[in-house]
């Protein structure tokens, strides 16, 4: 019986978190596993919602573990939010994408239209990403 369970249920549960850091002027946002757009939708739009001033902050994404079903309409819902919220004022804002899918890039691509004019960078690496959130737009 239980070895049949092993075959249907994943081996890791899908996790999805966020934290605000305010001193860095940051939203970090961990995706882990199988996560469902409905639930990135949930979680971004509730982070939004407790804290307005996220909309205007950078957002790192760390997405190494990510192997989910995030789809445009999810992120076509959060980036209508996070444009209400930020009112113009995310203009130096960036995101950035921790991945080691190359083929994310397509997705920061469709990112850069619907968060404009929030900046979009994806990198293989977390200290990459540290690198350019340390830079502040010239």
């Amino acid at each position: 019986m239980s070895l049949a369970l092993a075959e249907i249920l994943p081996l890791h549960r899908p996790r999805l978190s966020f934290a605000l850091l305010p001193e860095k002027h940051r939203l970090e946002v961990v995706f882990s596993g199988e996560v469902a757009g409905a639930d990135y939708r949930a979680l971004m739009l509730r982070a939004l919602e407790a804290h307005p001033e996220a909309a205007t902050m950078d957002w790192l994404y760390d997405l190494r573990s990510y192997s989910g079903s995030v789809g445009h309409d999810d992120v076509t819902v959060v980036a209508a939010r996070a444009r209400a919220l930020a009112a113009g004022r995310e203009e130096r804002a960036l995101s950035v994408l921790v991945t080691p899918d190359i083929g994310m890039i397509h997705w920061a691509a469709a990112c850069r239209v619907q968060f404009h004019p929030r900046r979009v960078a994806v990198v293989a690496r977390m200290e990459e990403a540290e690198a350019l959130l340390a830079c502040p737009l010239e």
